[in-house]
């Protein structure tokens, strides 16, 4: 930024207007390597204490994270988005010694799904308004229930952005809306699991399938007050996305 004539800020022109390579992102990338490899030394660190404390055996462990990192995908830094780099993150369940439970857990489970997972491992009462479903059954056979999962994003509200995601099986719909503008991107995860190609036009009607869930949960999922009070354009939502 400079000063220019008035007082007023103008910004400066950018020096190139090309795009980033790979050498642009070399040092976020071992920047971000140093970060992961100190989270995994204090993981190891918690390990080695609960074990010297005769506690591992028992301890029920659980290491998630709340959202991922761009990290260059898509040209994009941090996490302000619904790709799979920001909102795919790791959820590993330690269970105490000689629970029944297989390795991996094939499917989409959900950060709402951790607390009844664990209303469950500790035999604790489990709240009717909780969202989630316990991971127990999942847990045991290998295999997650087929159900939407619903990722939200809220943006700068004063600005009126705000982004909404759900995910079935293969299928992934983004919705981001800015004041009055609602963009659509769908995506074949299976197929495209880069999020590159982009579907609405192609396939409207797994677009339109997705977008009635996803005004069905905004409509009726505790999303709908904070929505409403934050941002003007929540009202445009479901009809654009029925259209």
């Amino acid at each position: 930024m400079r000063s220019g004539p008035g007082g007023f800020l103008h910004r400066a022109a950018p020096k190139s207007e090309r795009r980033y390579n790979r050498d642009d992102w070399r040092e976020p990338w071992r920047v971000y390597l140093g970060l992961v490899a100190l989270l995994d030394h204090c993981v190891g660190k918690l390990v080695a204490k609960l074990k010297g404390e005769g506690l591992y055996d028992d301890a029920v462990i659980v290491f998630t994270a709340d959202h991922g990192e761009m990290l260059g995908s898509h040209q994009l830094w941090q996490k302000m988005c619904n790709y799979e780099e920001s909102t795919r993150v790791p959820l590993s369940i330690k269970l105490p010694s000689g629970a029944n439970a297989v390795t991996t857990v094939t499917g989409n489970v959900s950060h709402l799904d951790v607390l009844p997972t664990l209303c469950d491992l500790l035999d604790l009462p489990r709240p009717d308004t909780l969202s989630g479903i316990s991971l127990l059954p999942a847990m045991a056979s290998g295999t997650a229930p087929d159900r939407d999962i619903f990722v939200h994003f809220d943006g700068n509200g004063a600005c009126g952005n705000f982004s909404r995601c759900v995910v079935r099986g293969r299928d992934k719909l983004i919705v981001d809306v800015f004041k009055d503008e609602v963009f659509l991107e769908l995506y074949d995860l299976e197929a495209d699991h880069q999020e590159t190609n982009n579907l609405p036009f192609e396939q409207p009607d797994r677009a339109r399938i997705l977008a009635a869930s996803l005004a069905s949960d905004i409509h009726t999922g505790p999303q709908q007050a904070s929505l409403q009070r934050r941002n003007s354009s929540f009202s445009l939502f479901p009809s654009v996305c029925m259209k």
